[in-house]
């Protein structure tokens, strides 16, 4: 008994070692290489028509923002309570 014991708790650690740790070894570097491929890269580096009128009026809201927070300054510096 104490053999298949050993062999029970072995099996496991032997998957670890060649089947996890080789996909954790050449993962990383089959993703890099899937990523560069030039079509894909493209695509990925393409701005969405969606992302790029948020990213707009996000700019605006900015502008906005930074407008009233100036007319406020000027406010504060001509009103001395």
């Amino acid at each position: 008994m104490g053999h298949l014991t050993v062999l029970f708790y072995s099996v496991p650690k032997a998957v670890m070692h060649f089947l996890v740790n080789h996909v954790k070894d050449t993962l990383q570097s089959e993703l890099v290489g899937q990523l560069y491929k030039s079509s894909l890269l493209d695509d990925l580096l393409t701005e969405s028509e969606d992302m790029a009128q948020r990213r707009k009026e996000a700019a605006d809201m900015l502008k906005a923002l930074q407008g009233a927070g100036q007319i406020i300054a000027e406010i504060r510096e001509t009103h001395l309570w």
